[in-house]
């Protein structure tokens, strides 16, 4: 509908504030006309969440977040690409707002059920791997995250080969959980993969780059 359009543009240029009341008066129509559990309220939502974040409503963006997963799951079931998702996606929303215990819950709920859609090999997977570690070293857990990240890395080096942005991404993620641990020396060849990568992608002046090198001396220190 129009209030739709007009709240995504006004998203596109930025305009968050503009952009919140058009998308609420999107949701509400779309419930008026179909009830409210439609699915198609799924994307309504997410485009709300879009202007809630920018404004820093985490906690409605949460809540909306767990209402459409229920909504996907109701109509399409939990193991459907769309319901993944945005059961992953729940999984950031709750991890931005400090949340990392129910984070970790949409995570591993994610990972189980793309892995049984689309295969334990795919892509995909690995970036749910990638950010169940995160949580997961979060909370201490950093076993369980090094579990999560040496799977994520194979995934995509057998997706990629050995240079690829994504393996450059879990080969820094990696080393510095190894780094954690106290495994100077196993960190150290997946650092300098890593380095190699970023300065030929970005160059030698970026500002990732050098904060990589940086963690590098601090190896030693």
């Amino acid at each position: 509908g129009l209030f739709s359009l007009a709240g995504r543009a006004a998203l596109a240029r930025g305009d968050a504030g503009g952009a919140e009341p058009l998308l609420r008066a999107a949701l509400a129509q779309r419930e008026r006309a179909h009830g409210a559990r439609d699915a198609r309220l799924a994307h309504d939502l997410a485009y709300l969440n879009g202007a809630l974040l920018a404004l820093g409503h985490d906690a409605e963006a949460v809540e909306n977040g767990r209402r459409t997963v229920d909504l996907l799951e109701a109509a399409y079931g939990p193991r459907h690409r769309l319901t993944i998702l945005h059961t992953n996606n729940l999984g950031a929303l709750l991890r931005r707002a400090g949340d990392m215990g129910g984070a970790e819950a949409a995570f591993a709920r994610a990972l189980e059920h793309a892995e049984a859609t689309v295969g334990a090999g795919a892509p995909y997977v690995a970036t749910v791997n990638s950010n169940l570690a995160d949580v997961k070293a979060a909370r201490g857990d950093l076993a369980g995250a090094r579990a999560h990240l040496e799977r994520a890395l194979a995934i995509d080096e057998a997706a990629y080969g050995p240079r690829h942005n994504s393996v450059a991404r879990d080969l820094h993620k990696l080393a510095r959980l190894l780094a954690r641990l106290g495994e100077r020396e196993a960190a150290r060849p997946l650092f300098a993969r890593a380095l190699a990568h970023f300065e030929a992608a970005r160059g030698a002046d970026d500002a990732h780059t050098r904060a990589l090198r940086a963690e590098i001396a601090a190896l030693d220190g």
